[in-house]
């Protein structure tokens, strides 16, 4: 369960099948608030009837991470944006200091709803939290660079692409904001 808690769901799969491995013995056994299949629903494609039992399941559960962000992805995957940032909404009210989560609320509040302000409120609050997460800082980047702060913008894109390496997109945004800086000088210039 403590695997589950913290997101890490294929250690959490895994820990939790190996009681089950009999299935003979345990097939018709029940998890506290839900089938055991609910386990077999933690893959990256997700059809109608998936969405719906995880949907039943946080009806139940209302305040379990795991299925909201599993839920969230779901819905951005689908493309249901508003959906997934309410459900990210939700997830930070649950706790309000999990970076990741900001991060990820970011990127959709900068791409989809396009509330570039909050999309930055959210994404240094995130970096505050964890500005070794290269990811974080991607997003941050980005968004910087958006209000052509282009300065900060190639010191957060050199802070991801250390520890991201040969990422394309990423390296083609740094590429950007090299070439902005010296734009920007040469503007300044005359």
């Amino acid at each position: 369960m403590t695997h589950y808690m913290l997101g890490a769901e294929e250690s959490a799969r895994l820990a939790l099948q190996r009681p089950f491995s009999r299935v003979e013995i345990f097939q018709a056994r029940k998890r506290q608030n839900g089938d055991w299949t609910y386990w077999q629903l933690m893959q990256k494609t997700a059809d109608p009837s998936v969405l719906a039992a995880l949907e039943k399941s946080l009806q139940q559960e209302p305040n379990d991470p795991v299925v909201a962000a599993r839920l969230a992805k779901i819905y951005e995957r689908g493309g249901s944006f508003d959906k997934a940032i309410a459900m990210f909404e939700k997830m930070l009210k649950l706790d309000p200091q999990n970076a990741s989560t900001m991060g990820r609320l970011a990127q959709l509040y900068s791409s989809y709803s396009k509330d570039s302000r909050k999309a930055l409120e959210l994404a240094k609050n995130a970096h505050n939290l964890a500005s070794d997460d290269p990811l974080i800082s991607h997003v941050l980047a980005r968004l910087a660079y958006e209000q052509k702060d282009f300065k900060w913008a190639l010191s957060l894109y050199q802070e991801a692409a250390r520890q991201l390496g040969k990422e394309p997109e990423l390296l083609a945004e740094l590429a950007w904001a090299y070439y902005s800086m010296g734009a920007s000088r040469k503007q300044n210039q005359r």
